[in-house]
């Protein structure tokens, strides 16, 4: 029923608005995690300094210093004599090898320390790497949640859509029902006032009021209906007090469909039919015809009844 469709409907609606706030927790703890991993990129690369070769620049430059001060000293032995001189210049040219060996070994020390940057500055290169790695599924990841977001926008929407269509039906159905309703009032009021014409020696005036009774009740309940069949009885008995053979002939018509559609609603041994067939036997007994089932009779189509 609408009914059922509707409540099947919220029920839908109620799982797809929980569905809706668990991808909105997802999204949310994902979009903390992505946070939290930014700032530990950030402080990588603030731990690793800039890249320093001064230092061993600074070595360079000394021992090549060293260099030109020993080749002055070679110069000097070779244009000055004596014991004296050599013993200078020897002893010249052992204090700047110490020079020499401690600026090297200062050197060494600060390449070592270079190098271990550089392999460190490679460390959090690669931990960088990872950590832009995680931040790109967590935004592929975050891009999925928002197209299942949409998703469920988009169905929320159309839910709401089908909704308004279920009401907008129920609101019909249940205008249709006040308005069938109230056909049916119309028609008891209708056939209530013919009868009151009827006791009152209006039959004319009557047949007219029976006349809409009988239409009434064939758009609302259809042509074949028991309610209508009871208009009809009504209807031919009225015409059947008239001085007219065309009205009288027309009541045979309504007294035989009257039957018809008792039988075919309750059987022939309903009360309701057997009133029915009473009043068609006492039409045909006025007519002087033999008593017969309508059921083997023919009618013209104004209702006329003939013989089959």
């Amino acid at each position: 029923t609408l009914r059922e469709e509707v409540n099947t409907l919220q029920q839908k609606f109620g799982a797809v608005i929980q569905e809706r706030h668990a991808a909105l927790e997802k999204l949310g703890a994902l979009e903390k995690e992505r946070d939290a991993l930014l700032q530990e990129a950030v402080g990588l690369r603030k731990a690793a300094g800039p890249d320093k070769t001064e230092a061993a620049a600074e070595a360079n430059a000394r021992i090549e210093e060293g260099k030109q001060r020993i080749e002055r000293l070679e110069e000097q032995v070779g244009r000055k004599d004596g014991e004296l001189l050599a013993l200078a210049v020897a002893n010249e040219v052992r204090e700047c090898v110490d020079v020499l060996c401690s600026n090297v070994e200062m050197g060494d020390a600060l390449l070592q320390r270079e190098q271990a940057k550089k392999s460190l500055t490679f460390q959090n290169a690669t931990s960088d790497a990872k950590v832009l790695g995680k931040l790109r599924a967590m935004e592929t990841k975050a891009k999925d949640l928002q197209e299942e977001l949409d998703k469920v926008k988009q169905s929320q929407e159309e839910v709401k859509d089908h909704a308004a269509k279920v009401a907008a039906i129920e609101e019909q159905r249940r205008s249709a029902e006040v308005v069938r309703k109230l056909h049916e009032e119309l028609a008891v009021l209708y056939n209530n006032h013919a009868a009151a014409l009827k006791k009152a020696g209006d039959t004319q005036k009557a047949v007219n009021m029976y006349r809409k009774a009988v239409a009434l009740r064939a758009q609302v309940s259809g042509e074949n209906s028991a309610d209508g069949a009871t208009s009809m009885i009504n209807l031919g008995s009225t015409l059947m007090t008239l001085h007219d053979a065309a009205a009288r002939a027309e009541a045979g018509g309504l007294f035989k469909k009257a039957w018809d559609i008792r039988k075919a609603e309750f059987g022939d041994d309903h009360a309701s039919t057997q009133a029915a067939s009473k009043w068609f036997q006492k039409w045909d007994s006025a007519h002087q015809k033999p008593s017969r089932d309508p059921s083997a009779t023919a009618s013209t189509g104004d209702g006329t009844p003939v013989a089959s």
